[in-house]
């Protein structure tokens, strides 16, 4: 019997299909057996990864070798324990209990993994056909930006990012630092639109004045399509345009990916050897 599980909304003719994959946190092989998984369609495959490939689980290196090693057919968008990686190698942070890191930091001479993690974006505009584009970010977008100023926010603390400054990291008072909380740590906002932190659980755990970022009225990205991860307890969820495609992976529950153009998604169950209670 197989443990993965495809659901099909439609069926794409594309000949080449984009997946986009949800937090993968170092389940290397769990991460393995999907790359398996989406490969037995006929036609070429791509990846869009929506950040957090490290970080809790056991095999973060791992993951981003593998990840590395599929080349142009992979891209990255940066969440907040990829920052959270960067920021440790170029001393901002300090180690979190069971951040699941330091392997990672102690192998930077096998290949340059720094370098390429920090050249990843925040955020991406894919298209997925000629008729509809889906923004990619971590954790979402703030309900008062449109898509061109998510993007110019993104590209701008990218630069910085990929120049080595990390001035801004967790510091409240810099735009570039509240970019990056938005992008890849937001959940829900408040009646005033700003950032209810420490929110990590289902939507009905809410208090009364949280609203997810998603569902708040008005918002400027509520007509286009958006596909973010970061959110374990709320799983695999569709709001409108917008789908979220983690399931706790690394907890034990389910790594996801969403194909752009035929709307397929597939999921794969947290295999043995990446359990956290493995580790």
């Amino acid at each position: 019997m197989s443990d993965s599980r495809s659901d099909s909304e439609t069926t794409g003719s594309e000949n080449t299909e984009t997946w986009v994959i949800g937090d993968v946190h170092g389940c290397h092989e769990t991460l393995q057996r999907m790359l398996e998984e989406t490969r037995r369609d006929a036609g070429s495959t791509r990846y869009l990864f929506v950040g957090d490939l490290v970080g809790k689980g056991r095999e973060s290196l791992a993951v981003m070798e593998t990840v590395h090693a599929l080349g142009d057919a992979a891209q990255v968008i940066l969440g907040n324990h990829d920052l959270h990686l960067l920021a440790r190698y170029h001393d901002h942070a300090l180690a979190r209990a069971n951040d699941g890191l330091d392997a990672a930091l102690a192998d930077t001479l096998s290949w340059n993994w720094p370098e390429w993690l920090a050249s990843r974006p925040l955020a991406r505009l894919e298209s997925s056909d000629a008729y509809r584009s889906h923004l990619i970010t971590h954790a979402g977008v703030h309900p008062d930006w449109s898509v061109p100023e998510v993007l110019e926010r993104a590209e701008h603390l990218s630069i910085r990012i990929q120049s080595g400054d990390w001035d801004w990291y967790q510091d409240e008072s810099c735009h570039d630092s509240f970019t990056a909380a938005v992008l890849t740590r937001i959940r829900g906002v408040r009646h005033d639109n700003s950032l209810a932190d420490g929110m990590t659980g289902p939507p009905d755990s809410f208090p009364e004045d949280v609203t997810p970022w998603f569902k708040v009225a008005g918002r400027k990205t509520e007509d286009d399509a958006t596909i973010s991860g970061h959110w374990a307890s709320l799983g695999l969820h569709r709001h409108r345009h917008h789908i979220s495609i983690d399931a706790g992976c690394v907890y034990g529950g389910e790594l996801i990916a969403f194909a752009l153009a035929s709307g397929k998604t597939l999921k794969v169950p947290c295999q043995p050897k990446d359990l956290l209670d493995r580790c």
